[in-house]
């Protein structure tokens, strides 16, 4: 049978001051979790923001940066991405047919979709899926474009990598990262600074920052997070089963309907695990 769950919510929407918005939904959630009896608890942090910083400062093609933030959320094809780009970008233009591929010119992308619309047409191959043949030939173009492109820098793969090992308290994680940004030569200060007003708003708010671990790769699970996110984990469950979560998602209300992007951050708690955790783990 499907097991049922019960959780309270809290979401805030339009609110530009970011950085101030989280905070008050982390301090929300901790003030109502310590007045239901909670004491012992661990706070886990994450920033999608800042690896999106990384990459827009790396020096690589714009199309990279798409796919490898589009692939983050994919651990092992996100590895494996960055090193094909490191080793052989033009690995993925092998599998193009020698007829196509002479015919994808990207210094002519006018003339790229009737090429493609033309060879489909000859071989007799009908469109598969969703897909327009304007988004095949973009894709078409885009894996042309990388057998043409010098590999990624080793040395800039292998930090990006290193950001994702990233673990460290809360306070001390901007150092670790301003240090990394150095290595790369990269300035993402502004992200760095983000992550650290937030964490001071939240301090002034009453949370105990010495609870909170920042981890690089938390937020990875789920894709429609675009910033912030966190947990609050209990030793009786563990982090298996966090108690609370959530974090921003600009980009959920318009994939929904709405016209444009909106700020958005907003956290869940597990009632039933609260009530687990007060019992000492005993459901």
């Amino acid at each position: 049978h499907t097991r049922e769950f019960r959780q309270t919510g809290i979401e805030a929407f339009g609110e530009a001051n970011r950085e101030r918005a989280e905070a008050e939904i982390v301090a929300t959630v901790i003030s109502g979790l310590e007045a239901a009896g909670l004491s012992s608890y661990q706070l886990r942090f994450g920033d999608l923001g800042l690896m999106s910083a990384i990459l827009r400062a790396s020096d690589m093609p714009s199309r990279w940066r798409r796919r490898l933030l589009h692939l983050f959320w994919h651990p092992e094809a996100f590895k494996a991405e960055l090193g094909r780009l490191t080793t052989e970008p033009g690995q993925a233009a092998a599998d193009i047919p020698k007829p196509l591929l002479d015919a994808l010119d990207p210094d002519k992308p006018e003339a790229a979709e009737p090429a493609v619309i033309s060879y489909l047409e000859e071989q007799g191959i009908e469109p598969i899926g969703a897909r327009t043949t304007a988004e095949i030939t973009e894709n078409l173009l885009g894996r042309v474009k990388d057998a043409r492109s010098e590999p990624l820098p080793a040395k800039t793969a292998q930090l990006i990598a290193s950001y994702v090992t990233i673990v460290a308290p809360a306070r001390s994680a901007a150092r670790r990262i301003r240090e990394l940004a150095t290595l790369m030569g990269i300035n993402i200060e502004a992200a760095i600074g983000a992550h650290e007003w937030r964490l001071e708003l939240m301090a002034r708010a009453g949370i105990d920052l010495e609870r909170a671990e920042f981890s690089a790769d938390f937020g990875r699970a789920l894709e429609y997070y675009t910033g912030f996110v966190f947990e609050v984990i209990t030793p009786e469950l563990g982090r298996k089963s966090p108690i609370a979560g959530g974090g921003r998602y600009d980009h959920l209300l318009k994939a929904v309907g709405a016209a444009q992007d909106v700020p958005a951050v907003g956290a869940a708690v597990h009632t039933d695990r609260v009530l687990a955790a007060l019992n000492g783990g005993a459901s």
